[in-house]
């Protein structure tokens, strides 16, 4: 599995939509929104795989309604978006472990193909 943004992606300052070389607030790691000079990891990734799984099941952006810095504040804080309805308990908790605040505590991302795999063939 690979995530990428295709060198789409742009850095702004911290008022803007993203967070000057950490990406969009929303899908940094917390550990990067307390320690500006934290290395980013393979588990920062799972981490924003985790919000992009929310993504997909509520078809709205995280925090769509909120300032950088509100978003920044929150994720600090451990606030993350609500789970939607209808949407199976395993996919739940599968992107609440991707998204935990420890890195590690998150799965890895074979772990995370697995259980996808297995939601996807309870789904069918």
């Amino acid at each position: 599995m690979l995530i990428a943004d295709f060198g789409l992606s742009i850095h702004e300052t911290i008022t803007g939509s993203n967070c000057e070389n950490h990406g969009a607030p929303a899908f940094v790691d917390p550990q990067a929104l307390i320690n500006f000079l934290y290395e980013l990891t393979k588990k920062s990734d799972i981490y924003s795989l985790g919000v992009v799984l929310w993504e997909i099941s509520s078809g709205e952006k995280p925090f769509k309604n909120d300032s950088t810095k509100t978003i920044i504040f929150n994720i600090m804080k451990g606030i993350r978006e609500m789970p939607v309805e209808n949407i199976p308990l395993q996919y739940i908790e599968l992107y609440k472990r991707c998204w935990h605040d420890d890195p590690e505590k998150r799965p890895d991302a074979l772990a995370v193909l697995k259980e996808l795999d297995q939601i996807r063939s309870h789904i069918e």
